[in-house]
């Protein structure tokens, strides 16, 4: 085998190992089980495997010392009042 033969095996061979990297990084970015969609304090927990194209699920969270909490909404009814 010639040295530029060689050299080219070993480009080849460095490139391929380049892109089984990406491919590798990109799956494991988008196949993340936590992914908060977010501003400094308030976000919105993406439900894995519940995208169909056109709504997502799950539910919103806020930071509390550093952490994502889930936030329940204060509901009911409040009465109307004129002053």
């Amino acid at each position: 085998m010639s040295v530029r033969a060689r050299v080219l095996f070993l480009a080849l061979w460095i490139a391929s190992l380049v892109a089984v990297g990406a491919v590798v990084t990109a799956q494991s970015r988008s196949s993340q089980s936590d992914q908060i969609l977010s501003g400094p304090d308030l976000g919105f927990r993406v439900q894995p495997g519940t995208n169909d194209g056109k709504t997502v699920k799950g539910t919103f969270v806020v930071r509390m010392n550093g952490q994502w909490v889930e936030a329940h909404m204060a509901g009911g009814a409040f009465p109307i009042t004129t002053r």
